[in-house]
């Protein structure tokens, strides 16, 4: 995945030249990232139009949280984390001349931008992949 301008840049292309990007890419039809925008909302089940929905967030112990598949999340977030997200995946979503975006926003509170590197946001995609409908 391509994320050298991750703290400057809200929308992010996904390549399938890396392992995970692959996986993304080619498995699961998601060609770019949108970084704290006003998808996803907090809601319980799923938002309307997406096939994937949850919440995570960061334990004290740097470990992530993260709940939500394709029924959607159906708890709130624990209170043991901090710098809680949504996550959403629509498969929809035009991205160039292509489809398919994973969305990421921060809750209220948290500045998803400035608390991301792109290490972490591999193991939050890595986490979410498995979650993903097929």
């Amino acid at each position: 995945m391509k994320f050298e301008k991750l703290l400057k840049e809200k929308k992010i292309n996904i390549t399938g030249a890396t392992r995970a990007g692959k996986k993304f890419v080619q498995y699961r039809g998601i060609h770019g990232i949108v970084l704290d925008e006003n998808e996803p909302p907090d809601v319980h089940g799923i938002p309307k139009d997406l096939e994937a929905y949850g919440r995570g967030g960061f334990y004290n112990d740097g470990s992530i949280f993260i709940d939500g598949g394709g029924s959607g999340s159906s708890q709130g977030h624990p209170t043991t984390i901090t710098n809680g997200f949504y996550w959403g995946i629509d498969r929809e979503a035009p991205w160039g001349d292509k489809t398919g975006v994973f969305y990421l926003r921060g809750r209220a509170g948290t500045d998803l931008v400035n608390v991301l590197d792109s290490n972490k946001l591999n193991s939050i995609m890595e986490l979410v992949f498995k979650r993903i409908p097929r």
